[in-house]
């Protein structure tokens, strides 16, 4: 990846696009304003903020919001009925809260928990900044 293929503009709204750098190659210097997702703040990227240092410093409205979603989540109706409903076990609990997104354990069983607390804080910090553009440059291939 060149700086060249990078150039970022004003969108047309006059708000600057935000770059979110998810891979481990070095930013490009020139960017209008870019999110770190994988690393920590950088003082040779000074237009650059760190993903993981926006979530420490809004744990707290940031644990709320995901919490809530984990149980939103178990709620979510198909066919009538919750989804928690649709993994009954032999003696009448559901397995919905032995998963790994229910038991919400990020250390070691669930590393993507991260990523969804990850996209938490980035609406947090999109709200706080208006940002209304995002370029998004990964190395991840989900979709290929």
């Amino acid at each position: 990846m060149n700086e060249t293929s990078m150039k970022l503009t004003p969108a047309e709204n006059g708000s600057n696009p935000l770059l979110i750098w998810d891979t481990d190659e070095t930013p490009p210097r020139k960017t209008v304003e870019g999110m770190l997702w994988r690393a920590p703040s950088n003082a040779n990227f000074p237009k650059f903020h760190a993903i993981g240092e926006w979530v420490e410093a809004n744990a707290a409205d940031i644990r709320q919001e995901f919490l809530g979603w984990v149980s939103e989540l178990g709620k979510f109706t198909i066919h009538g009925k919750p989804l928690s409903k649709h993994m009954p076990l032999k003696n009448g609990a559901s397995y919905w809260w032995l998963t790994l997104v229910a038991e919400k354990c990020n250390f070691t069983k669930s590393q993507q928990i991260d990523e969804v607390i990850k996209l938490i804080g980035l609406k947090s910090w999109l709200t706080t900044n208006h940002c209304k553009d995002l370029h998004l440059v990964t190395d991840i291939r989900l979709f290929c």
